[in-house]
This record gives C-alpha cells, sequence and structure tokens, in this order.
C-alpha cells in the first residue's frame, strides 16, 4: 500500500498511533482471560483476542507504511488491562459475569478508533484501515452482546 504525504495538519500518524497503543493494550487482558477464563466463556476471549493480534499487526504496518514508528509494547493500561482481569480470577470470577466488563472496554475501544478515523479522512488508505477493523470489531460486538 502507497500512501500519499499528507500536510502535517492533517498527519494521521498521531491518532494512529494512539489507536495502536489501545488495541496492543488490551491483548495483554485478553491472552490472560482466555488462559485463565471458564470454558464457557473462553470461545467468546478467543474471538475477540484473536481480532485485537490482527487488527494490531495491520495497525502497526500501516503507521510504519505512513512514515511514523510504530510502538508493539503497549503502554501503562496494558498493565492495568491485565491486572484488572488477573483480580477478577483472583476472586474466582473469569465467568460469564464478567463479559460486561470487556464488552464495555470494548466500546471505549471503539471510541479510540473514531477518533483514528476522523484524523485520518485526508489519507483514504488509512482511513480504510481503521473503519474496516471498527466494522469488524463493532460486528463482533453485537453478534456476542
Amino acid at each position: 500500500m502507497e500512501v500519499q504525504k499528507v500536510p502535517v495538519e492533517d498527519d494521521p500518524i498521531p491518532a494512529l498511533s494512539d489507536l495502536t497503543t489501545d488495541v496492543v493494550d488490551v491483548i495483554g487482558g485478553y491472552e490472560y482471560a482466555v488462559e485463565h477464563a471458564e470454558s464457557d466463556v473462553k470461545p467468546t476471549l478467543e474471538k475477540f483476542l484473536d481480532i485485537h493480534q490482527r487488527h494490531a499487526a495491520e495497525l502497526m504496518e500501516t503507521v510504519s507504511k505512513t512514515g511514523g514508528h510504530p510502538d508493539s509494547s503497549g503502554s501503562m493500561m496494558g498493565a492495568v488491562h491485565k491486572a484488572v482481569v488477573a483480580s477478577q480470577n483472583w476472586f474466582g470470577e473469569l465467568d460469564m459475569s464478567t463479559l460486561k466488563g470487556f464488552f464495555d472496554g470494548e466500546e471505549r475501544l471503539l471510541s479510540s478508533y473514531d477518533e483514528a478515523a476522523a484524523a485520518s479522512d485526508a489519507v483514504p488508505e488509512v482511513n480504510k484501515v481503521v473503519c474496516d477493523q471498527r466494522t469488524e470489531l463493532k460486528d463482533l460486538l453485537q453478534k456476542l452482546r
């Protein structure tokens, strides 16, 4: 994908980098949850883990192709997500009752997609990646709720 150069004020890289960080951050929590969840909830968590892993890889590639430097390590929020899931597991609660919390987190992630979509309007190739991922995530969330 050849990405056009845009004026600095239309640069989608900061918002795209923020979105990439947000997606990477949730992966650690899902990895822990899949490993420790009860069997009735594990398939749902695996679907979200899979989509986030694929999206993170595609976003990192897109950031790189637009001239940015993708960071695959995430932020401190990644550790927070994992700690929240671990504390739920400590109380023996990684079951169907915890899905609402995961779904709420997905809604917050959709907001990050909205910000990146708005920031990437001037670069159609980037905007398509962001919007396609947002649609896929929203569809999965609606299907599993």
